[in-house]
């Protein structure tokens, strides 16, 4: 491998980590509208079972992908733990 080369992944790997970046905050706006929604709609901002729905499906997709998914279930429960935080 030359160094070439490998400055050729490093940007590929730049790009990827701005463009996840570019949807983690996609997705904190759309939870945000979320929780303005229910606020004003009096609803509970936690639903533990729609929670739990998502990490199961994380789950099965990450194992589709061959992807950790213990590391994928971690991650969007740290996304998730965010999303509250809005």
């Amino acid at each position: 491998m030359s160094d070439k080369e490998l400055e050729g992944w490093r940007c590929k790997i730049d790009e990827l980590d701005h463009q996840i970046l570019l949807l983690l905050s996609k997705r904190g706006k759309i939870s945000t509208d979320i929780m303005r929604w229910k606020k004003a709609h009096k609803q509970s901002f936690l639903d533990n079972s729609r929670e739990l729905e998502i990490l199961k499906k994380l789950e099965k997709k990450a194992e589709q992908l061959n992807l950790d998914q213990s590391f994928i279930y971690e991650l969007y429960d740290l996304i998730l733990k965010d999303s509250k935080n809005k």
